[in-house]
């Protein structure tokens, strides 16, 4: 994990307003480095006058119709090392879900997928992380498949990427029992695979979803359920995953 230390501008200006009125650091360096950045930046057209889009009803439904359809297009299998998929239905009676995430609305979000495993006959354990590894055994003996459901976003939680306290710590209990049914799933952000899920053996990726109304629904799912093309190649992000990382009971 990295921790990321967030300084306020007022914070970063105090040393150098201190060396300022010390004489340390010339005004005219200051001004000279103003200059310069100001320089670049009407280079590249920062304050020219932008054209203002009005957000037409024909526009916004051309919008929402390109975000669904790529919403329905955009499952990227990550990884399938031991052929998992395609799922065959049949063989899974018993589906748990567990969610990843700082967002409350994702969880809740999940129960479309939950609505689609349900269709098709099966019974749905949906929780929110999970406590411990007595808890984890119990989820691999009761369910045929488990899947781990994370979703980070830039504003989810405010600032950056990634997931820490209660939902870092539920997923130090992740694969410690049922590994080799257990699939994991992302939305949005493509680095929840390398910084906490690299060891899993199976892995797809949902790039974006219509305001998460719809994760994984009917569509998607079919295409879930049957996927079976070779697994992408890594991105090359030289980094250990947080389950490769901590020490399995």
């Amino acid at each position: 994990m990295v921790a990321v230390a967030i300084i306020s501008f007022h914070q970063r200006k105090q040393p150098v307003e201190k060396a300022v009125l010390a004489g340390k650091i010339p005004v005219e360096r200051i001004d000279d480095a103003c200059e310069r950045i100001l320089a670049v930046k009407e280079k590249m057209g920062f304050f020219e006058e932008q054209e203002e889009v009005a957000m037409t009803p024909e526009l916004k439904q051309e919008i929402s119709d390109f975000t669904s359809m790529v919403a329905q297009r955009d499952l990227c299998l990550q990884c399938n090392n031991t052929n998992l998929l395609p799922l065959d239905p049949k063989k899974i009676k018993n589906v748990a879900i567990l969610c990843f995430s700082h967002t409350d609305y994702f969880s809740e979000a999940l129960n479309v997928m939950k609505g689609e495993f349900e269709k098709r006959g099966m019974k749905v354990r949906l929780q929110r992380r999970v406590a411990s590894y007595e808890e984890m055994q119990e989820i691999s003996d009761e369910n045929d498949l488990i899947i781990y459901a994370a979703y980070v976003a830039p504003h989810a939680p405010m600032g950056g990427s990634g997931l820490f306290c209660d939902e870092c710590k539920a997923l130090f209990y992740a694969l410690t029992a049922g590994r080799e049914k257990s699939i994991g799933v992302s939305i949005f952000s493509p680095y929840v695979y390398y910084d906490y899920f690299e060891s899993m053996d199976t892995y797809i990726h949902s790039a974006i979803q219509k305001k998460l109304k719809r994760p994984l629904g009917k569509h998607s799912l079919e295409k879930f359920l049957s996927m079976e093309s070779s697994p992408t190649k890594s991105l090359g992000r030289n980094k250990r995953s947080l389950t490769q990382k901590r020490q399995f009971k």
